[in-house]
């Protein structure tokens, strides 16, 4: 998993074989979760389809919208998304024809007629003591900041982070042996609900290697955004492979379960953050001044916050109840190296910002001068790449300098040339060329002598 590109829900299953997912499809929560997670064009698709139990032309399906070049665009999106997904299946013999996979059919039927299966809760008896949201919210906070505090290096004697979430994070390419790897910073900065979303879907990428049945894997995960707050859930109603996973989710936070009680587990909210729709982004408590000088002061007394913005800035000074920095041109230039993008960096600064800045009749959150600097900065690291290239230079004559740059061309490796100064520029495999070229000189210079 080291350095793998976080993907979607859409993006995993498309990438799944056709019988695994014709499989996932009985089951209610998956069709569902898939639904919900399908562009706006391919849920009207898939709703004027449900009812029908024949098949459709696609001609038929190519009138539904207009021909204008981008609607068009949307309606060949919507298609492929649906056919990689086999919601949609095609074929083309002897007409072209259309219709709905019919597990994915029959389980979404069944939605929408509201019969939807339990997922347990009526097998098992009511907590005489229930925990309180209070506590679920608590149990889930703490735990989500200890991961956080621990990829950051802070808090370090404070923090007994599982060891079962360490090697999950070392799996997953968030953390190195020795310490956060660039996936790590990255993850840092984004939402909440991105971070959960990430952590799941590249621990499902990890399932094959942990030898845990993926089939079994997938609708345990696809399950638990609808799950309920404050209700019990038997562990019985489990597979081996299910029980291994919510052990992992308890320590990170998504479950939660009572020490006295061995046979229920609860969902927290960062589980419920697993439904396909993100859910409204909640107002970040604000404690940042960025200004437009490009000094920044926060009111914080985080280590965690202020590990953050020493990855982009440079800090002055830090007072009992206060950081004080400078975002400048190399602080901004080292977190790019760490592959965090000057969005993740303003999005941060946005999110964090002091609650003056919100008022009204202030034009922006942060200033404007500042983003747009950052924003370049980051494009001149785009305007050069590096080559490894070698010089030459010497040749006897024009004719001379022609036959080493024809030899190049023909075989490769010429980066550059300048025939009124006899200069090239070569690439590691043009400076072999080059060398086999000398060595045909030196030999033809001993026959002729």
């Amino acid at each position: 998993m080291q350095g793998s590109r976080t993907v979607s829900i859409v993006e995993y299953l498309c990438g799944l074989e056709a019988k695994l997912l014709d499989r996932l499809y009985v089951d209610t929560f998956t069709t569902l979760t898939v639904f919900r997670s399908l562009p706006h064009l391919a849920k009207v698709y898939v709703m004027r389809l449900v009812c029908l139990d024949k098949e459709v032309t696609a001609k038929m399906i190519d009138e539904w919208v207009s021909a204008d070049e981008k609607t068009q665009k949307l309606h060949r999106d919507a298609l492929l998304i649906l056919i990689r997904l086999r919601v949609l299946e095609t074929a083309k013999m002897p007409s072209p024809e259309c219709w709905l996979n019919k597990s994915f059919q029959s389980s979404l039927r069944a939605a929408l007629s509201s019969k939807i299966p339990d997922l347990g809760e009526r097998a098992i008896a009511p907590d005489r003591n229930p925990p309180s949201m209070a506590v679920l919210a608590e149990q889930s906070r703490v735990k989500w900041q200890q991961m956080l505090h621990f990829m950051v290096g802070c808090d370090t004697k404070k923090t007994t982070l599982s060891p079962v979430v360490k090697e999950r994070l070392l799996r997953m390419g968030l953390m190195e042996k020795s310490g956060i790897s660039s996936s790590g910073f990255q993850f840092l900065f984004k939402d909440l609900h991105q971070q959960v979303w990430q952590v799941v879907m590249q621990y499902m990428a990890d399932l094959e290697a942990r030898k845990l049945n993926r089939e079994e894997s997938i609708i345990f995960f696809l399950r638990l955004g609808f799950l309920k707050l404050g209700q019990c859930y038997p562990i019985a109603a489990l597979t081996d492979t299910q029980r291994v996973i919510l052990k992992d989710l308890i320590e990170f936070g998504l479950i939660h379960q009572p020490a006295a009680a061995t046979d229920r587990y609860y969902a927290t909210e960062l589980c419920l953050m697993l439904s396909a729709t993100a859910p409204p982004s909640a107002q970040k408590e604000g404690f940042i001044v960025l200004e437009t000088t490009f000094r920044i002061c926060a009111f914080t007394t985080s280590d965690f916050h202020k590990s953050l913005l020493e990855t982009f800035c440079r800090l002055d000074f830090k007072l009992p109840n206060m950081i004080v920095g400078v975002i400048t041109k190399k602080s901004v230039r080292s977190a790019l190296k760490r592959n965090i993008t000057s969005a993740e960096i303003l999005r941060y600064l946005e999110q964090y910002a002091h609650p003056q800045l919100r008022q009204k009749g202030v034009a922006g959150v942060l200033p404007t001068n500042v983003c747009d600097q950052v924003r370049l900065w980051e494009q001149e690291r785009k305007r050069f790449q590096l080559q490894e290239a070698t010089l030459i230079e010497g040749f006897d004559n024009a004719l001379h300098f022609a036959g080493y740059t024809d030899a190049l061309k023909q075989k490769g490796g010429l980066l550059w040339a300048a025939a009124d100064s006899s200069i090239l520029l070569t690439s590691p495999a043009g400076l072999q060329v080059v060398k086999e070229k000398r060595e045909e000189e030196k030999a033809a210079a001993a026959a002729n002598q």
